[in-house]
């Protein structure tokens, strides 16, 4: 904890390459997904779980100071840093939570309406 890093949190993030290295992502991406196959034998949804995965370290690829490595084994490190935007930030993470929120609703079916908005 670093008080002020960003301009919205004080998480400094000093060293996380098995869990946020693009190549990483890639890589549990595939075993999350291959688990996922191994219990229904469903390629559309093992990639789309996959995918879910990857997209982590693509969000955190924006919002993220230059911590983030390409691969554990590199020194290489990025990232766009929009946690130094505080409207910026609020504005894009209500968006991505919102519009997750939209797809949920859509997709899925409660056994009651209350169920539905439990997430």
């Amino acid at each position: 904890m670093v008080p002020g890093y960003t301009k919205t949190n004080a998480f400094e993030s000093l060293y996380f390459p098995y869990t946020h290295s693009l190549l990483m992502g890639v890589v549990w991406g595939v075993v999350v997904g291959g688990i996922y196959w191994l219990f229904k034998r469903d390629n559309r949804g093992a990639l789309v779980i996959a995918l879910c995965v990857l997209s982590h370290w693509l969000f955190d690829l924006i919002v993220h100071t230059a911590d983030l490595l390409l691969t554990p084994f590199s020194d290489y490190k990025v990232g766009l840093g929009l946690w130094n935007h505080v409207a910026i930030t609020l504005i894009i993470e209500f968006a991505i939570f919102f519009s997750g929120t939209s797809i949920y609703a859509t997709f899925t079916k409660a056994k009651n309406k209350v169920g539905n908005w439990m997430l």
